[in-house]
């Protein structure tokens, strides 16, 4: 039996998720204790963070979580899954066109998406410091071929592009967020872990 196959038998006994841009799995996991009839498939571009998740959530204890490397610009699945979430990671790519057609395909009639990520103006003063940072001569040789591709954008265009993909907009809203950090260190240990490639 294919992969598809199993998850079309796997629907009958209860729902089934795909999580895009699973990262270290902690979350999958915990929805997965969430469906126990269920099954929960974490995906993630990082092959790194995909072994981590592997390593960490064994199939012997998670029996209904899986793992694997893939693109979310390029989805491999058709008409699989009931739900698709992807918390905190669709903002790492600028195409989303691309994404949501693939969740499109992936989402069986009736399945829902539900995504948070960053949105327009998001970090937008880090973002301001940092392409003066990187034009400045004592600072540049440390940039040299860095980029951000990141994909931030307003609802507006977002519903339109859900849409086009035939995904009906429940709900696309930006919802405005104010950081704060204790001390250099911890605004260092932000930057690092949310914004470096």
């Amino acid at each position: 039996m294919g992969r598809g196959t199993d998850r079309k038998a796997q629907a009958l006994r209860g729902v089934l998720v795909l999580d895009i841009g699973c990262g270290d799995g902690k979350v999958t996991a915990a929805i997965a204790a969430s469906v126990p009839k269920g099954l929960v498939t974490g995906i993630d571009s990082s092959p790194d963070m995909i072994r981590f998740a592997t390593d960490n959530f064994l199939p012997g204890i998670h029996q209904n979580l899986t793992f694997s490397q893939m693109d979310a610009r390029s989805l491999e699945f058709c008409e699989e899954f009931d739900l698709v979430f992807s918390n905190a990671a669709l903002h790492r790519i600028p195409d989303h066109c691309s994404v949501l057609a693939g969740i499109a395909r992936s989402l069986r009639p009736g399945g829902r998406l539900i995504a948070q990520m960053g949105g327009k103006g998001n970090a937008a003063q880090v973002f301001e410091v940092l392409a003066i940072l990187v034009k400045n001569p004592l600072w540049c040789g440390y940039y040299d071929g860095f980029s951000f591709s990141y994909g931030f954008f307003d609802p507006e265009e977002y519903r339109q592009w859900l849409t086009e993909a035939g995904l009906e907009p429940v709900r696309v809203e930006l919802i405005p967020k104010d950081m704060g950090y204790p001390d250099r260190v911890a605004f260092a240990g932000w930057i690092r872990t949310t914004w470096l490639p």
